[in-house]
């Protein structure tokens, strides 16, 4: 037996930088948050493996869907006029009422950094 559990989120939010005005030119900290609707399947492959044959059966074992919602912060750090880095802690909440792979509780909090480039045309 070989399987894998994907989950893909499809996300919308808010990102709300109360501090952009009063801080130009220096960290400045956001708040964000929204809902999503996750997807949850699990896949497997089926079958003996060896090295003369090889008979498998792929197919999906189950899926599950919700309505959930998530919330973070982090702070944007400028490095130039048009190029700024940011660091984002955010929380998930993921609980589907079946389950992918024996869990039902996929909630976790992720970590990133990124660069983001501003086009500031006037």
């Amino acid at each position: 037996f070989v399987g894998q559990a994907s989950i893909y989120p499809i996300q919308a939010g808010l990102k709300l930088t109360p501090f952009n005005e009063q801080l130009p030119g220096k960290a400045r900290p956001y708040f964000e948050g929204g809902g999503a609707y996750v997807l949850g399947r699990e896949t497997a492959s089926l079958g003996p493996y060896d090295s003369y044959w090889i008979r498998y059966t792929d197919g999906s074992l189950s899926s599950e869907s919700d309505w959930t919602w998530w919330a973070g912060g982090g702070v944007e750090f400028p490095l130039t006029e048009s190029l700024q880095f940011d660091v984002t802690v955010k929380y998930m909440n993921v609980k589907f009422s079946g389950d992918i792979a024996g869990i039902s509780d996929y909630s976790g909090v992720q970590f990133s950094l990124g660069i983001m480039y501003l086009n500031l045309s006037k």
